[in-house]
């Protein structure tokens, strides 16, 4: 005697079954996105840029890179005055070039300054020293003279604010645990190469209000 199973029990079944696999799916995804993220950190980092992962529970919008209405960095002690680009991948090594050659980039899942006036980090990357069609792409050459308390002013979309550095740190290119968009206190990273391209300057500010 064969033993037929409910049809509304069968129904149940297959849709636990159903919901298991698109599980299963999504998890390999996810793992062969981080994969290929990291794999482009490789390159981008010998590239003389920023590398990192983004954290999967931190989803902000992102339509590619582009220029804010307003998004300029300003650090009077070395006579910083620069535009940002916001959202920029740092795993497309053409994305951030293109955008290295005539501005400071800001990172890819990382705050913009009105994401991280309670908590958060802003992480900007530019080039230390180079050439583009004549033109000196060097924008963050005197990050070395930064001292404690010098002020870094973002002006962005309409309002100003105020960072005070903190400290810096000089790492190896392959430690990327600093590009991230988490911080308890609100603050911003500023990165460029030290050393050539074998190491990196990595400048912390406390944020400290905005207008």
């Amino acid at each position: 005697m064969v033993l037929q199973m409910p049809k509304k029990l069968s129904i149940t079944i297959f849709s636990l079954t159903l919901i298991l696999l698109i599980g299963w799916f999504a998890n390999l995804n996810a793992d062969h996105f981080t994969s290929r993220v990291l794999a482009g950190e490789v390159e981008l980092i010998e590239s003389e840029s920023v590398g990192g992962l983004r954290d999967r529970s931190l989803v902000l919008p992102f339509s590619g890179a582009k220029e804010a209405q307003e998004f300029v960095i300003e650090i009077q002690k070395i006579g910083l005055r620069r535009q940002v680009v916001e959202n920029v991948d740092p795993a497309n090594s053409q994305e951030y070039m293109g955008v290295l050659n005539h501005s400071i980039a800001h990172g890819k899942y990382t705050r913009l300054p009105d994401q991280a006036v309670e908590s958060g980090n802003v992480y900007l990357f530019g080039h230390r020293e180079g050439e583009y069609q004549g033109n000196d792409v060097g924008f963050f050459s005197r990050l070395d003279e930064v001292e404690l308390g010098d002020e870094a002013i973002i002006k962005f979309d309409g309002n100003t604010y105020i960072y005070k550095f903190r400290s810096s740190r000089i790492v190896d290119p392959t430690e990327t645990s600093v590009y991230t968009p988490f911080s308890s206190t609100p603050m911003l990273t500023l990165q460029t190469c030290e050393d050539g391209y074998s190491k990196r300057l990595i400048l912390f500010f406390d944020f400290v209000g905005y207008y």
